[in-house]
């Protein structure tokens, strides 16, 4: 068994270049469409989102939220956490 690691970074970066990049370039992309469609993963739907995608959209702009892999997620769960969603969207 290994009882150290050699040549691992000390800071491990976990939003990468091109990451920040897009973000630094959508502001103007968004000016260009009028609908914004998330897709998040349906076994995680709280955490599959990026806040700070979602911060830069305009006001006006129509969002459509996707939950994909729906058949590898717990269903029932799934489902009860995406209608909680949902209905703080609303503001229910």
């Amino acid at each position: 068994m290994r009882s150290e690691f050699k040549n691992v970074p000390k800071k491990i970066n976990w939003y990468p270049y091109h990451m920040r990049k897009t973000m630094r370039v959508l502001d103007a992309e968004f000016k260009k469409v009028r609908m914004f469609i998330e897709v998040r993963d349906a076994r995680v739907p709280l955490t599959s989102t990026n806040p700070e995608l979602i911060g830069l959209l305009p006001p006006h702009m129509k969002r459509i939220v996707v939950y994909n892999k729906i058949d590898l997620a717990n269903s029932r769960k799934s489902v009860d956490i995406i209608k909680h969603i949902q209905n703080q969207d609303r503001g229910v």
